[in-house]
């Protein structure tokens, strides 16, 4: 009967879930901010669960520039104003692993902004440059899709600069100067 008792424990205390998509997207702040400023947003992240319900418990970020580790403290995530994460620091790795209080859950079509807040630390006078980038997230999400770029930015800048019609060119021959239409 004890075996019985075990064998159920463990059907029951391993549940699986049939979860949808998750699309996710990133920027990184960019700006002058005081040396030792506290709450400063560093990383925000839009997620958009597509298919259905999906729960996010952990962001893996990553410290990039020219800085060191200890230049950032208290990390934390917070959600439209709510306080997602424990606050963490980056480890020797220059990672910093956010673990939600409770797992965010989106439902189908649901989008949330999470954006990383870091306190700075910085000793150096000059020199330092401090980014995040998103490493990871844990979630129950079957795919974790990033939107594709399909355009590179000389596509864009075709696309967007409006042409002229008319394109006039001097021509100058003698000191005797004459527009010229092309």
């Amino acid at each position: 009967m004890k075996k019985l008792i075990i064998i159920l424990g463990l059907f029951l205390s391993s549940t699986t879930f049939a979860m949808g998509d998750l699309e996710v997207s990133s920027w990184q702040f960019s700006g002058v901010v005081p040396k030792n400023g506290i709450r400063i947003p560093f990383l925000t992240i839009q997620v958009t669960a597509r298919n259905e319900e999906v729960q996010i418990s952990e962001i893996t970020v990553r410290r990039n520039g020219l800085s060191e580790s200890s230049d950032i403290s208290r990390l934390i995530a917070i959600t439209d104003k709510f306080r997602r994460s424990l606050r963490t620091s980056f480890n020797n790795d220059d990672l910093a692993t956010l673990k939600f209080r409770n797992p965010l859950v989106l439902t189908p079509n649901e989008t949330h902004k999470i954006t990383i807040y870091g306190n700075l630390n910085i000793t150096a006078t000059s020199g330092r440059t401090i980014a995040l980038s998103l490493e990871n997230i844990t979630s129950s999400a079957n795919n974790i899709s990033q939107p594709s770029v399909e355009e590179t930015f000389q596509e864009y800048q075709k696309r967007t600069i409006p042409k002229r019609a008319n394109r006039w060119r001097i021509k100058c021959v003698n000191r005797k100067c004459q527009r010229i239409l092309e």
